[in-house]
């Protein structure tokens, strides 16, 4: 302000500055999720992560960490994440990510990763502790063989009936 003297007491005078507006700081939450729960070698299956930022302030640059997976069979990574990353997520507001999988061992998987970024308004960093999937099971596809036994005469008629026995193993 300016000072000035009117007296012998002195006078401020203040301009006014404006508002501003003090939110909570960005704060991510994550949860993971694979499914179908169950594949057979060779079939795809999805991961998503929902990342949520229960903050106010958004959280800007979110990006996933590296997936880790554990257990005893293997997946390979077929397409994703989608969206591509990084990404700003609103104060209150969620985003799904996307990963297509294939299951490439027999045995049960878990995947686990986390979500991190900044508070776009103190640029201070912001993570969401570590999430994990529910059990996805990798199993050896099924390998069925059929065998046709006919017990009808070389040469059948029009209309009438002979028995043909099939065994599948």
């Amino acid at each position: 302000g300016v000072g000035r003297t009117c007296g012998a007491t002195p006078v401020l005078a203040v301009a006014p500055v404006g508002s501003a507006t003090i939110e909570p700081p960005a704060a991510l939450a994550a949860r993971y999720a694979a499914f179908p729960a169950r594949v057979s070698i060779g079939q795809g299956f999805l991961l998503t992560m929902s990342v949520t930022n229960t903050g106010s302030a958004d959280a800007a640059g979110v990006n996933i960490a590296a997936i880790r997976q554990d257990g005893g069979g293997g997946a390979s990574l077929a397409a994703g994440p989608n969206p591509a990353m990084p990404v700003t997520i609103l104060g209150g507001a969620s985003r799904t990510f996307t990963w297509t999988m294939t299951g490439l061992s027999s045995g049960n998987l878990v995947f686990s990763t986390t979500a991190g970024g900044v508070d776009a308004n103190s640029d201070n960093p912001v993570f969401a502790p570590p999430s994990g999937s529910n059990t996805v099971i990798v199993e050896k596809p099924a390998a069925l063989s059929a065998t046709l036994y006919s017990y009808a005469p070389p040469i059948v008629c029009t209309g009438r009936t002979f028995i043909v026995t099939m065994t599948v193993t």
